[in-house]
């Protein structure tokens, strides 16, 4: 269960939130967010027209272009329910590759060299990021 406010979160929890917000600022412009259809049921009501689905090999993934429209009520979800840890896995891709890796709720996360500010955020994330 999540917890009920931010003052909730463990430290961990925390880190993956402030992540998630400064990944969502820092994704190179076309990056887009795919997000496995494992996940919480209620995203594409909640995401709306924000999502598009592609099925490829009888699977499904949900994808969010990552538009200033859609950076912005992503960070809000992040910052109000913690949406990032309804994802089960997701991947920001850009520039044909894929940036950004979370598998399992973001216990594991793989950050790419050539993303924006990749020192920082190792320095600043590197307790919940693997190498």
């Amino acid at each position: 269960m999540l917890p009920d406010s931010p003052s909730e979160q463990t430290e961990e929890e925390r880190l993956q939130q402030a992540l998630f917000v400064e990944l969502l600022h820092l994704a190179p412009e076309g990056a887009e967010l795919y997000i496995t259809n494992d996940s919480w049921d209620e995203l594409p009501a909640l995401l709306g027209n924000r999502m598009r689905v592609v099925r490829e090999n009888n699977y499904e993934d949900w994808i969010i272009a990552l538009t200033p429209e859609s950076r912005t009520f992503l960070v809000q979800q992040a910052l109000h329910d913690d949406i990032q840890l309804k994802f089960v896995h997701f991947v920001i891709h850009a520039d044909q590759h894929d940036v950004f890796t979370s598998y399992d709720r973001m216990a594991s996360i793989e950050l790419d060299p050539s993303f924006p500010d990749y020192e920082r955020l190792v320095k600043d994330y590197g307790s919940i990021l693997m190498f």
